[in-house]
């Protein structure tokens, strides 16, 4: 059963997030179709703001308060060592000005800066390739994610609700490129952050207040993130952080946002890209948690584990009034769109550019490699 209905001030609040999105994402067209590197990599043109938003919205996604709320429910506050996401942003900061020093347009082509030869150009090959891949399963477990929340949430059809929301996202990003994504994500950014903050407000409120919430311990050393028991050891925190480290370093940051530092107009933008993104990481997962605790604490403790995950999305709708509902649900929208825009985007610069235009047909004119892209992510969306 839905958890809420909604409204025609929610329905009309959806309406025009999703009008005012599909209008910044077609308007900059004819800038984003000029070359390839406008299509692909704003012409490193993005200031750090720009680049900074989308870089956190696509950082975003539907499911990630899912197993953060499973995680809160299951372990208190030590989740807060399972989630990677603070070394992504860390990563990302060390990373950008030498990435962006290198004028790559990929990770995959940083390979053949650092090396040369037939290894380099394999390594490129490969790292495509496989990026590519776990960009289609990203997206598959977005839209799965996507799908299962607006059933929960409102009881739309699953695969209704994401032919619909990935159609719109499709669109702008296969006429816009980059600077579609980029565009629409300014809003998407300022969307979600204020939902985000909605509903850490109205959900506190509801449990009457942070002393109230701090009154209720599920259990002993439930607040406590250094709290250390038989199930889970000192060593368990050091092996996560450890893993983490040498995870978030590895993965040479965020791969799919990195395309906003690559972006950016100079090594100062792209500096202060990564500062941006290090710092909103920490304040989205606190608002989200904010609210899963009151939940977990006060108003849904004895939730089983399985439905817990779902926690965050109930308080989006159990709490706050009619009008900011459909406010919320645009942020759900904006969620998944600046997440799968960002991936289809650099879907088709991965095959495009790392694949097409260095190994196929080096001599492809700008508008041909723009295609190649297109064509490529629509395929990777499809998947």
């Amino acid at each position: 059963m839905p958890v809420a209905t909604l409204t025609w001030l929610d329905w009309a609040v959806i309406g025009g997030y999703v009008a005012l999105t599909l209008y910044m994402g077609f308007f900059i067209r004819r800038l984003a179709v000029t070359d390839a590197s406008h299509y692909f990599i704003a012409k490193r043109k993005l200031p750090w703001y720009f680049a900074a938003v989308g870089f956190g919205a696509s950082a975003t996604s539907v499911d990630t308060p899912m197993w953060f709320a499973y995680l809160v429910y299951t372990a208190g506050l030590r989740a807060i060592f399972v989630a990677p996401d603070w070394i992504h942003g860390l990563a990302s900061l060390i990373y950008s000005r030498r990435f962006r020093a290198l004028r790559v347009w990929t990770l995959p082509h940083r390979e053949e800066k650092r090396f040369t030869g037939l290894g380099a150009a394999l390594s490129r090959s490969v790292w495509a390739a496989g990026s590519v891949n776990g960009i289609a399963w990203t997206m598959a477990w977005i839209h799965y994610a996507t799908g299962l929340v607006l059933n929960m949430l409102v009881g739309w059809d699953p695969l209704i609700s994401m032919i619909f929301v990935s159609t719109l996202t499709w669109a702008y990003t296969f006429v816009s490129g980059i600077w579609g994504a980029t565009t629409t994500e300014i809003v998407q950014f300022t969307w979600l952050i204020l939902a985000f903050i909605l509903v850490a407000y109205y959900t506190v409120s509801a449990a009457g207040g942070l002393a109230n919430i701090a009154a209720h311990e599920p259990w002993p050393g439930f607040f406590n993130p250094f709290h250390f028991d038989e199930t889970w050891p000192a060593w368990f925190t050091g092996m996560l952080i450890a893993h983490q480290l040498i995870y978030g370093f590895g993965e040479l940051g965020y791969g799919s946002g990195m395309q906003k530092v690559f972006a950016s107009k100079d090594l100062v933008h792209a500096t202060f890209t990564g500062v941006v993104d290090c710092i909103y990481l920490q304040l989205r997962n606190f608002a989200w948690g904010i609210a899963i605790v009151a939940a977990a604490t006060v108003l849904m403790p004895q939730l089983p584990p399985l439905e817990a995950q779902k926690v965050w999305y109930y308080c989006a709708l159990m709490y706050p009034p009619p009008g900011l509902r459909g406010f919320i649900i645009a942020g759900i929208f904006a969620v998944y769109m600046a997440s799968v825009s960002t991936e289809l985007s650099v879907a088709g610069n991965y095959l495009a550019w790392d694949w097409y235009k260095r190994f196929i047909n080096p001599q492809a004119s700008d508008q041909r490699v723009i295609w190649v892209g297109r064509v490529t992510s629509s395929y990777v969306l499809l998947v």
